[in-house]
């Protein structure tokens, strides 16, 4: 099965069709999913009586524009430093069990119609991301990463869904593959950068969350940091301001850095 995609969703597999630590993988290119199935006959009185056929696996690629950070923790076992933008790579790093879901248009008795579908239980390898050069442009090859997905327990392997809107369908992607929204990152009134004088600097987000910062160059966290006001925070001095937001019902959101250098 070839399809025309958009939205992919990958969530890490915690058991029967439960998830966690899902996003949306970068923009979606290329899908193909490909059944494989065993099969075995039954005859007798020189007849074919019976004919099993069962699902062994199916071979799934998918394309992106960017695997995402993300994506080398959910996906891949790796670890992440996205503070840094480090990413480590070991030996010993193993495959995690994800689904993977995503929509395609489809044309269904004459109407247009978004179908959402989800394949439960996938183990993906990762590709090879290959550069070339062509005078003095650098042209990247976008990523594919290869996998097989496996029935659960039951047998269920995929759910298709037909839905009316695109965000019919990408609602329905994130609610079976518990996809939070991500709070509204959090602003600083005052940019980093270097200063002859010491700066106030008021935090906001959008969604008025409860935003944490922390001036020492640790992550902030609800456990970690102090609670923004509506106060300014004085920066007397070359300090990383850092903060996140928080909101109910939402994810953490990215964090915020800004570096200020005061010189006066």
């Amino acid at each position: 099965m070839n399809f025309g995609l958009s939205t992919p969703v990958i969530a890490r597999r915690t058991g029967y069709k439960t998830y966690s630590d899902g996003f949306v993988c970068g923009k979606a290119m290329t899908t193909e999913v490909n059944p494989q199935y065993s099969e075995s006959s039954v005859y007798g009185d020189n007849m074919l009586a019976r004919n099993v056929k069962k699902l062994k696996y199916a071979d799934v690629s998918m394309g992106t524009t960017t695997l995402p950070a993300k994506a080398a923790v959910v996906m891949f076992g790796h670890t992440v430093d996205e503070e840094n933008g480090e990413e480590l790579r070991n030996s010993k790093d193993k495959e995690n069990e994800v689904g993977y879901g995503f929509f395609t248009n489809e044309d269904i008795d004459g109407v247009d119609k978004c179908v959402a579908c989800i394949l439960y239980r996938v183990t993906y390898s990762e590709g090879s991301n290959s550069y070339e050069t062509q005078g003095e442009n650098l042209t990247f090859k976008t990523p594919t990463v290869s996998g097989k997905a496996m029935p659960e327990e039951n047998g269920d392997w995929m759910t298709r869904k037909v839905c009316d809107t695109e965000e019919e369908a990408i609602a329905w992607l994130k609610q079976q593959l518990g996809v939070a929204e991500q709070a509204a990152k959090p602003v600083a009134s005052v940019k980093g950068g270097t200063y002859a004088e010491a700066q106030s600097v008021v935090l906001t987000a959008s969604d008025n969350g409860t935003i944490y910062y922390t001036t020492d160059g640790t992550t902030p966290s609800k456990t970690n940091g102090t609670k923004a006001t509506s106060a300014a925070i004085a920066i007397s001095k070359r300090t990383m301001l850092k903060a996140v937001n928080t909101a109910t019902g939402k994810a953490d959101s990215a964090v915020m850095a800004e570096e200020y250098i005061i010189t006066g």
